[in-house]
């Protein structure tokens, strides 16, 4: 933007200049053409409606939760399918619930809920799918006790 335009310029590289020279600082003295001066009532009746930022700041913080939000539950999700894989080999190989429950120091009745699951899935234990179905039952267990 600080650069020179030649003489010989064409219209469309003095526009660009004059774009960029009002896009840097958008003082009324950049407003040198039609494109800044449209730009500049745009950006002027913008910051007069008191609303505007508020409902900028609003979206952008929803936008915010919402992707920390998915990056929360995507997390969860992988911390449930690597404990879905151990507990599909301990089942493959015949284990019981409580002695799953031990080797991997988790909560028994856990255990207990993800090789209900798990055993409609035998002898392959698609642990995909055995997530998925886990953690549609897990939202409808939150949503049981939340309604409680």
């Amino acid at each position: 933007t600080k650069g020179k335009v030649s003489e010989n310029a064409g219209a469309g590289e003095k526009r660009l200049k004059n774009l960029l020279m009002y896009i840097n600082s958008s003082t009324d003295s950049n407003v040198t053409d039609e494109t800044t001066r449209r730009l500049d009532q745009i950006v002027k009746i913008t910051k007069e409606k008191k609303d505007f930022g508020v409902r900028y700041m609003k979206s952008w913080l929803l936008e915010k939760k919402l992707k920390e939000e998915g990056r929360q539950e995507g997390r969860q999700e992988g911390e449930w399918l690597a404990l879905l894989r151990m507990v599909c080999r301990k089942l493959a190989k015949g284990k019981s619930v409580d002695m799953i429950a031990d080797e991997l120091e988790e909560n028994e009745e856990t255990i207990k809920v993800i090789c209900e699951v798990a055993k409609k899935y035998a002898p392959d234990y698609d642990a995909e799918a055995i997530c998925k179905e886990f953690m549609e039952k897990m939202k409808e267990v939150e949503k049981e006790a939340y309604i409680v």
